[in-house]
């Protein structure tokens, strides 16, 4: 269940609306080698030392590799996707398609983080995960 949550916030934290005809260039921040640092919901840290493996690699040319890692108890297991991805302005990224999400960049662009939130049942649940270049 995890490592659905993972990459479901993972692409989340990639897409945005309209590509506005823009391409990735090497200067875009989000180019580059990213490891998962941290997931936090409402104030508690819930990744794995196991989780901390995750990867995602965004290439230049808009396509992206994604290595999840996760364990389900029979040990640290791993899954490798790939993905396109397009830059879509004011720090937003769209990842195969899906809905917009904004990307907080820090650290002079060596860190990124996504927030999101989710009602369940009455009850809105806050996430943040970050990733640090690598």
């Amino acid at each position: 269940m995890k490592k659905l949550i993972y990459v479901f916030a993972l692409f989340a934290i990639l897409t945005s609306c309209d590509s506005d005809n823009e391409t990735a260039l090497d200067v875009d921040p989000i180019v580059g080698n990213w490891q998962l640092q941290s997931n936090i919901e409402d104030g508690d840290e819930i990744i794995t030392e196991c989780e901390k493996n995750t990867t995602i690699f965004f290439d230049a040319n808009g396509t992206a590799i994604i290595k999840s890692f996760y364990d389900e108890g029979n040990g640290c297991l791993s899954e490798t996707d790939n993905a396109t991805w397009v830059n879509a302005g004011n720090s937003t990224y769209k990842l195969d398609g899906d809905d917009a999400v904004a990307i907080s960049f820090s650290a002079n662009n060596t860190v990124f983080s996504v927030t999101t939130s989710d009602t369940f049942n009455g009850m809105t649940y806050t996430m943040v995960i970050t990733y640090k270049k690598i």
